[in-house]
């Protein structure tokens, strides 16, 4: 596929959610996402999307030729663990300093990228790299099974079983580890699959789709005002992942005229280090949140760090990919 600009506006959005999100949530409100505005969820549900579309773009460009595994994940490994890493020795102290807390366990389990299972008190945002690993291992499953044959209508009844199931579910599907993962699988080997498809049918339907945005958004508001507890939960993940994926769509097709020219600069940079940001900006926001009393001046040490962090990681691990 080629270098297509409007992914990189849309990354610097995303990007852009996750830190509001979690700054909002450091200022001692989560008052937006009990709003049934997940920001945050609905950002890393784009980033999933954006991961699909590309591996699937260059799949079908080979004549969907079977990924060979080791090679494959060989490559993906290399660029998730290695800044991983880094992040996750610097974690290690801040743990102790910020939570008391210095757990083996818990530290094996994100050297090996299974932060979901058992996360950082200080970088619970680790778990992301749980689920990249399942959605790269699902990728090359998919590259053998051929699932892009798959016709439509089984798509679509599988989306509605998934979404009846969640709404049952609720009483079963009551932790974010539980809910999350079948629908991010699910919008992610759809995009993946069928993602030229998709994009197409979207560019010819903009408005049905931002439709689809609002409609999946207020019905996030809907299941929140309900209240937020268990009962809940698994119906207000499934709206705001089906909601990241329907804007993920509306943000492509209104900033396709984009592809035909470069991105600006500053976008193409902040999208290049997108990565090394989302892996430092919570530890550096639990550091800050610890160290300036002032929200205004939390804030601004801690844009600072996470730039200044995430220059600094992306030069060392590039280091480190070159020699490799």
């Amino acid at each position: 596929m080629e270098r297509n600009y409007s992914l990189d506006y849309i990354r610097v959005i995303a990007m852009l959610g996750i830190l509001v999100d979690h700054a909002i949530c450091f200022y001692g409100s989560n008052s937006l996402n009990y709003s049934g505005i997940q920001i945050g969820g609905g950002s890393v549900t784009i980033f999933f999307t954006i991961s699909a579309l590309l591996f699937g773009s260059k799949w079908e460009k080979s004549g969907y030729k079977p990924y060979a595994p080791i090679t494959f994940l060989k490559k993906r490994v290399l660029r998730i663990f290695i800044p991983l890493w880094v992040v996750v020795l610097a974690s290690i102290p801040l743990e102790y300093w910020i939570k008391g807390r210095f757990e083996p366990v818990t530290i094996g389990m994100n050297v090996v990228g299974l932060g979901w299972a058992s996360p950082f008190g200080v970088s619970g945002h680790l778990w992301y790299i749980t689920m990249l690993i399942l959605l790269y291992i699902s990728f090359v499953g998919i590259s053998y099974l051929r699932l892009d044959r798959v016709k439509w209508y089984w798509w679509v009844l599988v989306f509605a079983g998934m979404t009846i199931g969640y709404l049952l579910g609720q009483d079963h599907l009551t932790t974010y580890s539980k809910a999350g993962p079948p629908m991010f699988l699910f919008v992610s080997t759809l995009m993946f699959c069928k993602g030229k498809k998709i994009l197409e049918w979207s560019a010819n339907n903009k408005w049905l789709v931002s439709l689809s945005v609002i409609t999946m958004v207020s019905i996030s508001q809907y299941i929140y005002q309900l209240g937020w507890h268990d009962s809940h939960k698994a119906m207000a993940v499934w709206s705001f992942i089906v909601a990241g994926f329907m804007s993920f769509l509306a943000l492509y097709v209104w900033l396709e005229k984009c592809t035909e020219e470069k991105a600006l600069p500053c976008v193409m940079w902040f999208s290049a280090i997108s990565y090394e940001i989302y892996l430092v900006h919570q530890p550096l926001l639990e550091v800050c949140n610890q160290l300036f009393p002032s929200r205004i001046m939390m804030t601004a040490v801690w844009i600072v760090m996470t730039l200044l962090a995430a220059i600094s990681l992306s030069k060392i691990t590039n280091a480190i990919y070159k020699r490799l």
